[in-house]
């Protein structure tokens, strides 16, 4: 997931956020600088400063409707004695 998530923040790595979670891998896997409060990526999202954001599927089922639009780029399902599931969000490809 890291990787995939790397790879496609590649060519601007300054616009990729990952909200705070439980597995403090997360940053370190994905390449963020660091972890962002979920209201602040939110902010982040809705101003159209950053364009991905790692999240967990909690987050994202009580934040969907503030970030609307955007499409799942990559998920990656719970796995076993991890906190939850990831997503990885993206702009919507344009029309």
């Amino acid at each position: 997931f890291g990787a995939r998530v790397r790879e496609a923040a590649a060519a601007h790595p300054d616009r990729l956020a990952v909200v705070n979670a439980k597995d403090e891998g997360m940053v370190m896997y994905t390449g963020a600088p660091r972890f962002t409060r979920a209201h602040e990526a939110v902010a982040l999202w809705r101003s159209g400063r950053i364009d991905w954001l790692v999240l967990g599927e909690g987050t994202l089922a009580r934040r969907a409707d503030e970030m609307r639009p955007f499409r799942r780029a990559i998920e990656l399902p719970k796995i076993r004695n991890k906190s939850s599931a990831y997503v990885l969000l993206a702009r919507p490809d344009p029309e």
